[in-house]
């Protein structure tokens, strides 16, 4: 190589440096036009886009974002397509007491119970599933000495065993020499599985041979499809503040794909007036309704229940507006009641109600137990912040199998900031 460069000429040397060096100048010409029109892109944009302007995304990333906020919700809305209302269902009530020590609450045997101002009214079926398969067992109408009206009411038979489904409850009578209490014990864990109570515990060391044992148990779980909305703000009812959920004129204020669907599970199946309405709150079972009536009280449960059937039966359906706002109460309790007022041969007569209603659903555990010794368009507000009545009861059903009448707060849960 050092022979090549020996044999060439001065000439030919000056020649290639100063291509080189046309090259070279070339580039930077090139690199130089190149910043002057960065330099020139840049100002234009600085003179078009104010300084408080957020900085600018490019396309991609807000394709990609978008693309992962879908997926996101598409995940949750999965989740929350089956709601499961209480996943510990032996979790303790928010009120747990006995019926004698509410000041303010009557818990009744039958549905003729008078509405007094001011009281809650609280009743449920099992305590006459019991009496109808007590009376049943004896073959004839139960008769005391000085009856009570209770019996005679209870004797009617108003409410049976055909306003529910087999499959939600138990109702059995029998001497204990026949093994009554394993026969309860086997029905309710063939049925409920390992949700089924444990009964007789306690009394099973002091029952006698010869004592006549009636008991019904009823369990239902009614959650809704879509969760509704807990509000973070407390609920006026009477002088007190409770908790609540419900929604916030849904398409109107609160427009989220959750609470439009929710809002979807709310049928106003009788309206008058923002005091004087009926609607149905959609569950997942089939079989079963949860109503609110938010109507005025009739003299007697029983008259109040018919009035809001006949309504259901001959409706005055609308159609739920976007700026209608609803707010139902929630209720937790556990009550226990002793009907003392039964004189002998009853050793036993009580009955405990457990209810829960809240955003995800209603849940109902109730049982009954007996002893006997041998012998233009204006925006609707859907607020239950007054007396209303709650229903549960079967379609094609005569009676409904729980109702209790809310005309103050000391079943209601209260408002407690999160």
């Amino acid at each position: 190589m050092g022979k090549r460069l020996l044999s060439r000429s001065p000439k030919g040397l000056v020649n290639e440096s100063k291509q080189l060096d046309i090259l070279m100048t070339k580039k930077l010409l090139h690199v130089l036009f190149l910043l002057l029109l960065i330099m020139a892109y840049n100002c234009s944009n600085q003179e078009q886009k104010p300084e408080n302007d957020p900085p600018i995304i490019k396309s991609h990333n807000q394709r990609a974002k978008a693309r992962q906020y879908k997926r996101r919700r598409t995940r949750r809305r999965r989740r929350r397509e089956i709601v499961i209302p209480y996943r510990n269902l032996s979790r303790k009530a928010y009120l747990i007491a006995d019926a004698r020590k509410l000041k303010r609450t009557i818990v009744t045997a039958h549905l003729e119970q008078r509405i007094l101002r001011g009281q809650n009214i609280l009743w449920c079926n099992t305590f006459q599933l019991a009496w109808n398969k007590l009376k049943h067992r004896l073959g004839k109408q139960i008769k005391l000495k000085n009856t009570p009206n209770i019996v005679s009411i209870l004797n009617r038979n108003t409410v049976s065993k055909d306003d529910l489904d087999e499959s939600s409850f138990v109702a059995m009578a029998g001497f204990v020499k026949d093994g009554i209490i394993s026969q309860i014990r086997s029905a309710l864990k063939g049925k409920y599985k390992e949700q089924a109570p444990k009964v007789f515990l306690e009394e099973e060391k002091s029952l006698s041979r010869d004592d006549l044992i009636a008991f019904a148990y009823l369990f239902k779980q009614l959650p809704f499809q879509w969760t509704f909305k807990r509000f973070k703000s407390p609920m006026s009812f009477g002088k007190g503040k409770v908790a609540s959920f419900g929604f916030y004129q849904y398409q109107y204020k609160d427009h989220s794909p959750q609470t439009i669907k929710a809002a979807r599970q709310v049928l106003i199946q009788d309206y008058r007036n923002d005091n004087n309405f009926i609607l149905e709150l959609k569950v997942q079972s089939e079989k079963d309704r949860l109503i609110l009536a938010k109507v005025p009280a009739s003299s007697t449960l029983l008259e109040t229940v018919r009035l809001i059937k006949l309504r259901l039966k001959h409706p005055h359906r609308v159609r739920l507006h976007r700026k209608d706002t609803l707010k139902v109460p929630v209720l937790d309790f556990d009550i226990k009641k002793d009907y003392s007022e039964l004189p002998k041969p009853f050793v036993v007569a009580q009955q405990q109600i457990r209810f829960r209603l809240n955003e995800k659903g209603a849940i109902l555990k109730s049982r009954g137990k007996m002893r006997m010794m041998s012998a233009g368009y204006v925006p609707r507000n859907l607020i239950f912040n007054k007396p209303f009545l709650i229903l549960l009861i079967q379609k094609k059903a005569k009676n409904p199998y729980f109702a209790l009448w809310v005309n103050n707060v000391e079943l209601l849960v209260p408002f407690k900031r999160p």
